[in-house]
């Protein structure tokens, strides 16, 4: 049941990225009903499914996002990921937090000069993702 939920939030999130990309939005919030030129920070799906091999073999994928310290305000911050899912970075500002996953429901992170800790995930609206008072928004690739 859990891995039919958890395919389901993945094909849930897949398709809400595939839209925003095939029904782009003008400027001025209407509709365009007509395909337009891709911006080059969007990459097609297959690019991303592409990339979500072993580290070794796979180049870094950058994400831009939002991203809040603490109670901080929001500011931009880049994902980097090695693995989706599994090995990532947060840049946010002149830090750069590092975290892993080990697939079986364990997250640690660590800071430059820091020790590596355990973390907690949750999200905090349906579009903020937390964790332990680091929180990011945006396109945020989850498996």
């Amino acid at each position: 049941m859990a891995l039919a939920a958890g395919l389901s939030r993945c094909l849930d999130t897949t398709l809400v990225l595939l839209l925003a990309m095939a029904w782009p939005i003008a400027v001025d919030g209407s509709q365009s009903p007509l395909p337009t030129a891709r911006p080059p920070s969007i990459q097609p799906l297959a690019a991303l499914q592409a990339q979500a091999t072993p580290e070794a073999s796979m180049p870094n994928l950058t994400i831009p996002l939002e991203c809040r310290l603490g109670k901080g305000a929001w500011q931009p911050c880049q994902m980097e990921v090695l693995a989706i899912g599994q090995h990532w970075f947060l840049v946010v500002g002149s830090q750069r937090l590092e975290f892993r996953h080990d697939g079986r429901g364990s997250l640690t992170m660590h800071g430059s000069g820091e020790s590596w800790q355990p973390v907690n995930s949750h999200w905090e609206k349906p579009q903020d993702l937390c964790w332990d008072g680091i929180c990011a928004r945006g396109a945020i690739p989850l498996d």
